[in-house]
């Protein structure tokens, strides 16, 4: 009666957590578990492309007070559904869980931000129980406590070996760092200065990349995931060398925000966002973009690096 009544406030509460085709999932590859064993389970939510921030529930090593995290996944993202109205993608993590107490553990809706609204999901059951223990197993007495000698040749049988490759170890270092000293004491002059590194400017590095990618012929060999996979990330790299934006880390959306704050040229910005539509269209989609349009996303980056490069006359 119990269970039954839990499993009725949890399909209740968790009701309502999607709205359109936004929305978070909690799932559980078990729903039923003795004390100490372990089960995954698996945090889901879906947005729209145009999202610009996510900001997942901070857990720590709890999912509840009872249920405890013992490792958590990275989270991943994946192109969840192509639409015209518009493209969703979907973030997952996975996360391997235990209890040690028994009894009917519900699962609170946990509360994602999905740009300034909250997406929650549905609440779930964890049932726990106590391990079976059979009746028939007899006792036995405790054994008496028996006297252990332990002398020198058992310390050396246990130890020994380990003793000898220490010493023969610190014998060869101090062999090593003599030999060293009188090689510096004979050739003094031998010593000589490392050079100090030398930072390309991010557009050198850029129009070098580029010119590679160009060269590989990736997309003519038909691999359109990994040309744009290339441009997109010399592009990231760029924006993180440039403007120290960590673009590397960003969804397109939020890159696209990060571009129109910088106050560029709305015309560089536009060929920009087309660029990424693309890339994210043939990397997640699998989608063929026709030769015109690869060359035109290559030619939008040649452009922005052209356009926004760092000259003499800014430094």
């Amino acid at each position: 009666m119990m269970k039954q009544w839990i499993i009725g406030a949890v399909a209740l509460f968790g009701a309502g957590s999607m709205w359109g085709q936004t929305g978070a999932l909690v799932q559980l590859s078990e729903d039923s578990i003795a004390i100490g064993e372990q089960i995954t389970v698996q945090l889901s939510v879906t947005y729209p492309a145009s999202t610009g921030s996510v900001v997942w529930p901070q857990l720590g090593d709890t999912l509840t007070r009872e249920i405890e995290i013992l490792e958590a996944g990275k989270i991943d993202t994946v192109l969840a559904q192509v639409d015209v109205a518009g493209d969703y993608f979907t973030q997952t993590q996975s996360l391997t869980v235990t209890s040690f107490e028994s009894g009917y553990f519900v699962i609170r809706p946990l509360v994602f931000r999905v740009d300034s609204g909250e997406v929650l999901t549905p609440a779930a059951l964890l049932t726990v129980s106590e391990p079976q223990i059979g009746d028939e197993q007899e006792f036995k007495d405790i054994k008496d406590i028996r006297d252990i000698r332990y002398g020198l040749t058992d310390f050396l049988k246990q130890y020994g070996l380990w003793i000898v490759l220490g010493l023969a170890a610190i014998a060869i270092a101090v062999w090593l760092i003599k030999r060293v000293k009188s090689r510096k004491n004979m050739h003094p002059e031998a010593e000589v200065q490392q050079a100090p590194k030398i930072v390309e400017p991010a557009h050198v590095i850029a129009e070098r990349e580029l010119k590679q990618l160009k060269a590989d012929a990736v997309w003519q060999s038909g691999n359109y995931k990994g040309y744009y996979s290339r441009l997109t990330d010399i592009f990231r790299r760029y924006l993180e060398n440039r403007f120290r934006v960590q673009a590397m880390e960003e969804t397109s959306a939020q890159i696209m925000s990060d571009l129109r704050s910088l106050g560029l040229e709305q015309l560089l910005v536009n060929r920009a966002g087309e660029m990424l539509r693309l890339a994210d269209l043939a990397k997640f989609a699998k989608s063929r973009p026709t030769p015109e349009d690869n060359e035109n996303a290559m030619r939008a980056v040649e452009d922005f690096v052209r356009q926004t490069q760092v000259t003499d006359s800014h430094e």
